[in-house]
């Protein structure tokens, strides 16, 4: 989730953001469905650091939803790859070890991963009830059979 302006959601979740502060919604609205969320900033702007993502994943929690790891923060200003450094560390120190505490199915195929700005390439990821499968490059996609 990225963070414009004065700490601001970007535009491409304005909409959807704009429903989750529906003050109709129940607080069981997301139980018990876990979440994860990385956040992008850039330390710079001080308390506004990543404040669209740490707002989202409160309100997700207010309406039931389960983090199920700690949220990542990147930082726009580390140092040897901006957020894409931090990104990587999140996701294989915190992520992958919780979705293996929660999902141990789906990390049957576990490469390392790895962001590069110039190709980011991407991966449909097909569960069925007996494995996880990873067919590449396509649109990413989760389709469940």
């Amino acid at each position: 989730v990225s963070t414009t302006g004065d700490g601001e959601q970007c535009d491409g979740i304005q909409q959807t953001w704009k429903q989750l502060l529906n003050k109709s919604l129940p607080s069981t609205q997301f139980a018990p469905i876990p979440f994860a969320i990385f956040c992008l900033g850039d330390r710079a702007y001080g308390p506004q650091f990543c404040a669209a993502g740490r707002k989202l994943a409160a309100r997700l929690k207010q309406l039931g939803a389960v983090p199920l790891c700690n949220v990542g923060y990147g930082d726009d200003g580390t140092p040897n790859g901006g957020v894409f450094a931090d990104l990587d560390i999140w996701v294989e120190q915190v992520l992958r070890p919780a979705i293996q505490q929660r999902f141990p199915q789906l990390l049957t195929y576990s490469p390392s991963i790895s962001w590069k700005e110039e190709s980011m390439e991407s991966y449909q990821v097909k569960v069925s009830n007996e494995k996880t499968s990873i067919v590449e490059p396509k649109n990413v996609s989760v389709a469940q059979e």
